[in-house]
């Protein structure tokens, strides 16, 4: 049996519950690329979620509790938290555009 989740919405106030929700309750994880018409989910460490729609745009959720490097050849387009010097503080979103 093929599950395919197209779009979900949980409305939460604690990040870490929400990702524990769908790693553990659900059992979801990312074990590769996974594409869906030009949207894909990129497979990433624990912690982030990051996906790209199209060859021009990813979106890298931080839902540890560390700073990490935002991914090379990219331009902030927006974020949810001030990013300095490449980095994305925990608990935090940005939205990229891709260099080519």
């Amino acid at each position: 049996m093929d599950l395919i989740l197209s779009t979900c919405f949980v409305l939460v106030h604690d990040p870490d519950l929400a990702l524990a929700f769908y790693r553990d309750t659900l059992g979801l994880e990312v074990r590769n690329d996974v594409a869906n018409g030009d949207f894909r989910w990129i497979n990433s460490a624990d912690g982030l979620l990051m996906f790209a729609r199209g060859a021009d745009f990813v979106c890298v959720t931080n839902f540890s509790s560390l700073p990490i490097p935002l991914p090379a050849h990219t331009t902030v387009l927006l974020t949810s938290a001030s990013v300095s010097g490449g980095v994305l503080p925990p608990d935090s979103t940005a939205w990229l555009k891709t260099q080519r």
